[in-house]
């Protein structure tokens, strides 16, 4: 299944942050729970980045159908056990 996802990012300011390491900790038949390490992101940054699973108009946007699945996808932008 692709999960799109939408980075949101403050008004008016440009951050570029890169996608890191992929770590799954979800076992086969489990709901999927993954961790993407977010890269050369400032602890200023870090504070305003969020993410989103994105909207109906933006599957739309790209010609697709948005799967109904993707709806009770929960995504969110937090620090590990060492801050970071």
């Amino acid at each position: 299944m692709t999960v799109a996802l939408c980075m949101a990012l403050a008004p008016m300011a440009v951050f570029s942050a890169g996608l890191g390491k992929l770590n799954v900790s979800s076992g086969l038949g489990e709901p999927l729970r993954a961790d993407i390490e977010l890269l050369s992101v400032t602890p200023e940054e870090l504070n305003s980045i969020f993410a989103v699973i994105a909207s109906e108009e933006a599957y739309a946007n790209q010609g697709i159908d948005r799967p109904a699945s993707h709806s009770t996808i929960k995504v969110e932008v937090s620090k590990n056990a060492n801050g970071t």
